[in-house]
Parts: C-alpha cells; sequence; structure tokens
C-alpha cells in the first residue's frame, strides 16, 4: 500500500488525526510493514505455556465500585451493553462499529464497547456463581468482537489508549476464566494471540506528545500489564523494569504535588487515579518497589477525589468528563460530615464545606492557574466559576460535556464562557479553538483566602489584560446562612464592553421569580432556598451532561449589563 493512502486509511475518521503526531504515523507505517512478518504465537502455544500464564495471573485489587456485578452479568448474558449510562440491547449481533444513532457517529461512543468492560462484569458474575453460562458469552464475546475487528484494520485500531484498555480488560477476562471448564484450549491459543497483537501495537505506537496527558499513562500501563503477563517471554521481563520507570516519570510531571492532575479535569483525574491504583497494586503483587514520594502524592490523589465530593459522594465536574474509566472505575469514599476550607493552588479550586445539625454547604470555586506546561485539551473556560450544593441538593451546577467528535458545535459551546457560572465580556470571549486545545493565559495562584467567622475566597483573572479590564470574583459565606457573590471589573480602557453573567441549576431545580431582584430556588415543591441580586436576571434554556453521551435541558439565570464599573451582589440564602 503507498504511503499516502496508507496515512489516508489510518487518519479517515477525522478528528482521530488529532491524537497522532507526525512520529507516531511514521512508527505505525513501520508497524503495518513488520507485521506482514509476524510470527503468531499460537503457533508455538502449548499446555506448558497456557499453565505458566494461569500462575502469572493472580491479581485482586480492592478499589473498585461497589456495584451489582450479578445483575449486569445477567444483562450481558441477555445483550444488553451499557453505554456510558445508557443500556443498549441487541437481539442476535454485536454491533462493534456503530452503537447507537444517537451518538452521530461520535468516536467516543464506538470506543467505548470495545474497550470489553463488559467483561469485568460477566467475570464477577462467574466468579460468585461458577456457572458456566458466564463463560460461554465471555467466548462468544470475544469470538464477535475478533470477527469484526480484524488487527489492525478499523475504527477500534485507531487509537493505542483503547487499544491498550481493551488489552487490561482482556487480561482480567483471563483471570476470571481460566478455569472454566467449557472454554476449548483453541479458544486460549486465539486469545493470548490476540494480546500479543495487543502488546505490539502499543510497542510501535506510543502517543507522546510535546505535553503527555492521560493517554500515554494508558498505553504505559496497558504495556506493564501485557509484559508482566508475558513476563516469562524474556525481551518482555527485560521491559517491565523500563514500563514502571516510564510510568513514574510521567506521574512526577502529570500529578502536580498537591495530588491533582495537570490536565485542569476533576473527571480525568480520577481517570488517572485509577490507572496509578493499578500500577500501584501491580507492582505490590509482583514485588516492584515503588518510591514512599509516590505513595504518598497517590494518598494526596485519593485526598482530591473525596475533597471534590459533596456530602453524597457526587464528584464536582471540573473541565472535561468523558466518563472514562480502566476496569470498573473507583470507589470514592463518602465523605466526613467535618467542616472544610480546601484550596488546591496547582489545579486551581476552593473547596468550602460545612455541615451543622440542620444543614450543609459544599461549595467551589474556579481560580484560573494555568501553567504553560500543562496541556489543554481537557480544560474549560471556566475562570471564576462557582457550583452549589445545599443539604446535598445540587443546585448551580458545571453543565458537562456531552461528546466530543459527535457534535462538535455543542462541545465547543459546553466549554465556553456561556456556559459556565461566571461572567465574561461577550466580545472580548470569542475563539475558535481545535477540538482538543484551548487558548489558555498563564496566571499564578492570586487567590485570598480568609477563615474566620466568615470564609472569604477572591480572585481575578487576566483574559482582558491587553484591554486594559480586569475581572474579580469575591465569595463571602457566611456560616451555614448565605452565600453573597461580588463580582465586578477594573476597567482602564476607553471603552464600554458587554459583560454577561450566567447561573446554571440542576434540571431538578425550579425558578420562580418574586419580583425583580429576587428568584425562590424550589426542589420538590419545597423551597430551599432564594437568590437576590443587584442583576437583572431572566430565566433561560441551557444543556446540562451529567456524564458522557447524556444530555437534557435545564434552566439558567442569566444577565447582561454595558455599564461594568460598579460591585455586582448576588446573595443566596437557605430557606428557614
Amino acid at each position: 500500500m503507498p504511503i499516502s493512502k496508507l496515512l489516508k486509511s489510518l487518519t479517515q475518521y477525522g478528528p482521530i488525526a488529532c491524537f497522532n503526531t507526525f512520529k507516531a504515523k511514521a512508527q505505525r507505517i513501520y508497524f503495518y510493514k513488520k507485521i506482514q512478518k509476524f510470527n503468531l504465537l499460537e503457533s508455538n502455544f502449548n499446555i506448558s505455556d497456557f499453565n505458566k500464564l494461569k500462575n502469572n495471573t493472580s491479581f485482586n485489587f480492592k478499589f473498585f465500585e461497589e456495584t451489582n456485578y450479578l445483575e449486569k452479568g445477567n444483562d450481558l448474558l441477555n445483550n444488553c451493553f451499557q453505554i456510558f449510562e445508557e443500556p443498549l440491547c441487541f437481539d442476535k449481533t454485536i454491533f462493534w462499529d456503530n452503537p447507537s444513532d444517537k451518538y452521530f457517529e461520535d468516536l467516543r461512543a464506538i470506543w467505548e464497547m470495545s474497550r470489553l468492560q463488559c467483561i469485568f462484569y460477566l467475570g464477577k458474575s462467574y466468579e460468585k456463581t461458577k456457572e458456566e453460562k458466564y463463560s460461554l458469552k465471555f467466548t462468544e464475546i470475544l469470538e464477535s468482537w475478533n470477527k469484526n475487528n480484524p488487527f489492525p484494520h478499523g475504527k477500534n485500531w485507531t487509537c493505542p489508549m483503547e487499544v491498550s484498555i481493551r488489552a487490561i480488560n482482556l487480561i482480567w477476562g483471563f483471570h476470571f476464566f481460566k478455569t472454566s471448564t467449557t472454554i476449548s484450549l483453541k479458544f486460549w491459543e486465539k486469545f493470548i494471540n490476540l494480546l500479543y497483537l495487543h502488546k505490539n501495537y502499543l510497542k510501535n505506537n506510543w502517543e507522546i506528545f510535546l505535553k503527555n496527558n492521560n493517554h500515554y499513562i494508558a498505553d504505559l500501563l496497558g504495556y506493564f500489564y501485557l509484559c508482566l503477563f508475558f513476563k516469562n517471554i524474556k525481551p518482555l521481563e527485560r521491559k517491565i523494569n523500563w514500563c514502571q520507570k516510564q510510568l513514574l516519570k510521567e506521574f512526577f510531571k502529570q500529578v502536580h504535588p498537591d495530588g491533582s492532575s495537570y490536565e485542569g479535569s476533576t473527571n480525568y483525574h480520577k481517570l488517572v487515579t485509577e490507572m496509578f491504583l493499578h500500577f500501584y497494586s501491580l507492582s505490590k503483587i509482583h514485588n516492584l518497589e515503588v518510591p514512599k514520594a509516590f505513595t504518598g502524592r497517590l494518598k494526596g490523589m485519593l485526598l482530591f477525589l473525596n475533597n471534590c465530593s459533596d456530602y453524597s459522594g457526587n464528584l464536582v465536574q471540573v473541565g472535561d468528563n468523558d466518563s472514562s474509566k480502566i476496569v470498573a472505575g473507583i470507589k470514592i469514599k463518602k465523605p466526613q460530615p467535618k467542616e472544610l476550607v480546601q484550596h488546591y493552588q496547582n489545579f486551581g479550586l476552593s473547596i468550602i464545606k460545612t455541615k451543622n445539625d440542620i444543614n450543609n454547604w459544599y461549595i467551589t470555586f474556579r481560580h484560573p492557574n494555568y501553567n504553560p506546561k500543562q496541556p489543554t485539551g481537557h480544560f474549560h473556560k471556566d475562570e471564576l466559576s462557582i457550583t452549589l450544593t445545599l443539604n446535598n441538593i445540587p443546585i448551580i451546577v458545571d453543565p458537562g460535556t456531552y461528546l466530543y467528535t459527535g457534535n462538535q458545535q455543542l462541545r465547543n459551546f459546553l466549554r465556553s464562557e456561556s456556559s459556565h457560572n461566571n461572567f465574561y465580556l461577550e466580545n472580548l470571549s470569542k475563539s475558535s479553538d481545535p477540538l482538543f486545545s484551548l487558548t489558555k493565559f498563564k496566571h499564578t495562584n492570586t487567590a485570598k483566602i480568609i477563615n474566620n467567622n466568615k470564609i472569604i475566597i477572591s480572585d481575578h483573572h487576566n483574559q482582558y489584560k491587553s484591554y486594559g479590564i480586569q475581572a474579580y470574583r469575591k465569595l463571602i459565606f457566611d456560616k451555614h446562612k448565605n452565600l453573597e457573590i461580588n463580582d465586578w471589573f477594573i476597567n482602564k480602557a476607553n471603552q464600554e464592553p458587554k459583560a454577561i453573567w450566567n447561573l446554571i441549576f440542576h434540571p431538578k431545580i425550579n425558578l420562580i421569580q418574586k419580583n425583580e431582584t429576587v428568584w425562590l430556588i424550589q426542589h420538590s415543591e419545597n423551597i430551599i432556598a432564594s437568590l437576590n441580586s443587584s442583576l437583572k436576571f431572566k430565566k433561560a434554556e441551557i444543556f446540562y451532561s451529567k456524564s458522557y453521551g447524556i444530555i437534557e435541558k435545564t434552566t439558567k439565570l442569566t444577565a447582561y449589563m454595558t455599564n461594568i464599573g460598579s460591585i455586582e451582589k448576588t446573595v443566596i440564602s437557605k430557606s428557614n
């Protein structure tokens, strides 16, 4: 195949090209030539090899989410797969290429099924019941996937991260079903060969960029799993230490000293935390040492997740949310009922948690901290944005992400200033960024925090600095009573741009206008709070996505102003 045609075939699915550097494409061309001469493992596979592999893969991790494995396993017996939070059912054939028209050919949705995370739920069901119907469904799914996704063709062989996650779940499948009495050795020959192809794919397709991200960590983690799985093959045994060193290098590069991910997203932080928990568990099982600095910072990652969750355990959305997980997701411990004021300087987030016998508040405040060494693909334009949960009821929320490639216009809208709980200058805020990068300005920590009788957090951003304008926000929290939000601009320019304020409410919240300045906040027919503002807010519709691929309409309050010299006050008070 000519190189020009090969490159076209590798990038024919549009936005996937943004995942691959020229170096990665060159490696892939080399790999395509190399596999023509590849000697498949199955020609040498025998019972003794199988027994060695069985002994290599005895592991069990304890950080997975609590879930009803048996219920999900039984759904899979009836060909019902869960895509993100939506069940998709099929009669006989599993459609690996286009799971649902609703995703508009979204690549992330197509890849989701081929991560084969369903294997974990089948395996857990088999582990609990020892019923062979689960092992038969496991072989059926794998044979269907193999038939419809021949190596290395099609959409499910275009992204190394997806190949890596799939390899990890295949290895978990081996762990669960290796003792099955109904699975033939011929199946295991093909299975082991498929894993070895995954290993070779990753070896030749690292997702290395100028600013590495979660993709490279995933690539390395999958390769780490595979090297340990095939550790009796000498060249791979030597690769184990190399892979461990690379993962540690990326850990200290991509995880801030405060334990937060440098990609600017709480949900991607959760994904990266799960990856490094896998790495830590595998290292312990195989007696590989990890430095104390790693374990200390990993604990910080778990604490960050805990602090970024309200008292019901709901993780606040900051930045992109594609609902990713490696196997079954990690379990977030339900936060303890204690008071907390926490500022994550590196990540750019302040958190207020208070609780007494009557009520509890959970507030987040997004700061504009950014270092140019950080990738911007999963950041949002959410400078000075806030969220609010009162008595475990989400009130003011971040609207999420919805889709990536499937609806690019909506993707860009949901990460723009107009989709966050902030205020901005309309005619100075427009930009057209690529799908997986965002214009960000360098900004060091400028937050000021006072925690006495009242909690006061203030900050500003320099997005309009070149125009001679700066935006400021101050939160004044009178514990257990109300939250006051003060917003203002310092304008040294000879212009009066149009300023816009937004407050986006959870879909279960109803807003009732009492008069020009007062709004009542209703939940389940109960008035739970009120909002009083110097701004003349009006109701409007906007979208809300609680997880990837899920979207619904919700309500926002929005206000406009051309005179930007005054301080605008908005007070949210709990109803008695």
